[in-house]
């Protein structure tokens, strides 16, 4: 599919976005190794509370979104 897409004139995107399907990481580092990569945060935020007993969930889920919504990298990593 990329390939594809680099073939018919697209250039490298900025980032990429997805859950962590490695084979989808190795082909953007193949096709286009300039592109930053993200993963989504639905996917995170699933992975996270999977590991995770039900109780833990709620105080779980609201630390996941400070960091989301945290206004820089250091507000984030406290």
């Amino acid at each position: 599919l990329l390939r594809g897409c680099r073939r018919r004139g697209m250039t490298a995107p900025v980032l990429a976005v997805g859950d962590g399907a490695l084979g989808f990481w190795k082909a953007i580092r193949e096709v286009f190794p300039a592109t930053r990569e993200q993963r989504c945060w639905f996917h995170k935020q699933a992975n996270v509370l999977s590991c995770l007993p039900k109780s833990a969930h709620p105080a779980a889920s609201a630390a996941i979104k400070e960091i989301y919504n945290a206004e820089d990298i250091d507000h984030a990593q406290v």
